[in-house]
């Protein structure tokens, strides 16, 4: 059973932060396929920075303004960037870490001044047994 640990920071401010995305798995990491994460005052795509981890790929993804395509992939580690009207995704920053049953994805991202004020975090995580932990609200970020 895939289960979304924890993001830290899981408060503060800034418009730039690299988040560390804890997910874990009874089966082991290499069970995890892939893990969402939302960046938002409300748990919707649409206008937020809402970001897809693939495993097997290595990769990031970022939706689209309206939520309705993907942006990317970018490989971790790679000098490319995505971006829409309220964050970019640093791919040369960001990175993954496995520990037997749990992966660690350092998400490096921008915010626009535009997309400012409390925004909460969520991190939902998919394996490959078709088990979802659903979305789980951990923590706030402010951009100012």
């Amino acid at each position: 059973m895939p289960s979304a640990v924890s993001v830290a920071p899981g408060t503060g401010s800034g418009l730039a932060q690299t988040f560390a995305l804890l997910m874990s798995d009874t089966g082991g990491a290499g069970a995890i396929t892939t893990a969402y994460f939302v960046v938002n005052a409300a748990l919707s795509g649409s206008s937020g920075c809402f970001i897809e981890y693939n495993r097997g790929a290595n990769t990031l993804r970022l939706v689209n303004d309206a939520a309705s395509a993907w942006l990317g992939p970018v490989t971790l580690g790679a000098g490319a960037t995505i971006n829409n009207s309220q964050c970019t995704v640093n791919a040369a920053g960001s990175s993954a870490a496995v520990s037997v049953n749990n992966i660690t994805v350092s998400v490096a991202l921008s915010f626009s001044g535009t997309f400012g004020g409390a925004k909460n975090l969520w991190l939902g995580v998919n394996d490959v047994s078709g088990a979802e932990s659903g979305f789980q609200e951990l923590g706030m970020w402010t951009v100012p």
